[in-house]
């Protein structure tokens, strides 16, 4: 079994977690890392639905399997809003935010589908971390 990533808090983390299948997952993010938690988890629900190969990717992260208690995991998860102000005030250095982009870029497409409901999260995060170009 994989040991976990004692302490992941910048999006680079995660997205090297979602890159490289051997890599170990989340154990136990800090504040900036639940919000990261928590703006995947939104992108998953933007759409009001939470597909299979979404939790796979949550999956992935975390390091459980995705099963019906993950699926509950993620749905508990769900009710929470993201508040998008505090996240762009968590990280405030441009790379991060960049990263912040890419980190969305992988749920986005977690399903294979951009709804209209991701589209309008991608808007918001554009528009709070200030990202004009990529």
């Amino acid at each position: 079994m994989r040991g976990y990533n004692p302490l992941v808090t910048r999006p680079r983390d995660f997205i090297g977690i979602l890159d490289n299948p051997t890599s170990a997952p989340l154990a136990a993010p800090d504040d900036k890392g639940q919000l990261l938690v928590q703006l995947v988890v939104h992108i998953f629900f933007s759409d009001e639905h939470l597909h299979e190969r979404e939790l796979e990717l949550f999956s992935r992260l975390v390091g459980s399997p995705a099963d019906d208690a993950l699926r509950a995991r993620v749905g508990e998860l769900s009710k929470h809003k993201l508040d998008f102000a505090k996240l762009a005030e968590a990280f405030p250095e441009h790379e991060d935010r960049q990263d912040i982009i890419t980190l969305a870029e992988h749920a986005w497409w977690a399903d294979n589908m951009l709804e209209p409901g991701e589209l309008d999260v991608a808007d918001k995060l554009a528009d709070v971390l200030k990202i004009t170009e990529r």
